[in-house]
């Protein structure tokens, strides 16, 4: 019986080596080759994927939207054929909130890009502040009381708001708004604005845009002479 014990037990541990053996074995150089060529086409399936259902690769055209874009673009040059163009990618799902910049479909064959400065609901108007004599934009927010002076540090000029203000009185004065009253955006509407506020064609002058007009939201972009492993190199190592 001892003996008959022994053999099962020699029998068990041989089985537990032979399986701890075969566990050792590498895999052969062919398999491990194709799981990384396996990962690579799935990794750019999903980049693919990403970038063509979710976000949009559009060229920022003109001056309108300096200093955030377009910084080597000189005012009246050929913008279209400019190889100084900076790169968006927009998020087609997100229609944006304050302070977004979004690209709107202007017509057919043109998009345009600009910020959004109010939302529907929101009172908007350009005044000037008598502490420094400089015009601001001033915001009612839907359901707030009280304007709220805009700093906007992101436009080219302060001074330029001047110019701007002129324009908006225009605006009021052909849309029969009193010239001390403020705009109230429709519902559905956003009031947008370039940054480069004396050199851009936007809400001061077209009113409020349509939200369905929206393309998107801007993700992330890529100056003119920026691949896009530099700008993720920054994004993640700084």
């Amino acid at each position: 019986m001892s003996t008959e014990k022994e053999f099962h037990d020699i029998s068990q541990s041989e089985d537990i080596a032979a399986i701890q053996n075969q566990s050792k074995k590498k895999m052969p150089w062919y398999a491990v080759l194709l799981a990384v060529v396996f990962c690579i086409a799935a990794f750019i399936l999903l980049c693919y994927s990403v970038f063509t259902f979710i976000f949009v690769r559009t060229e920022v055209v003109g001056v309108s939207m300096q200093p955030t874009y377009n910084i080597n673009l000189t005012i009246g040059t050929d913008y279209e054929n400019s190889p100084y163009k900076d790169i968006v990618y927009v998020n087609r799902f997100n229609k944006g909130g304050h302070e977004d910049i979004v690209v709107i479909k202007q017509t057919a064959t043109r998009n345009i890009i600009k910020r959004i400065v109010a939302v529907e609901g929101d009172k908007i108007d350009i005044l000037k502040d008598p502490s420094d004599n400089l015009y601001y934009v001033y915001i009612q927010y839907a359901g707030q009381g009280e304007f709220i002076k805009q700093d906007e540090p992101y436009i080219n000029s302060r001074l330029e708001m001047q110019f701007v203000y002129t324009e908006w009185q225009s605006y009021k004065l052909n849309n029969g708004i009193p010239s001390s009253s403020p705009l109230t955006v429709p519902e559905g509407h956003v009031f947008v604005m370039g940054d480069n506020r004396a050199h851009s064609e936007d809400s001061i002058n077209l009113g409020p845009i349509k939200r369905s007009d929206i393309e998107g939201t801007v993700s992330f972009s890529l100056r003119y002479n920026q691949s896009f492993l530099e700008y993720w190199w920054k994004r993640i190592f700084g």
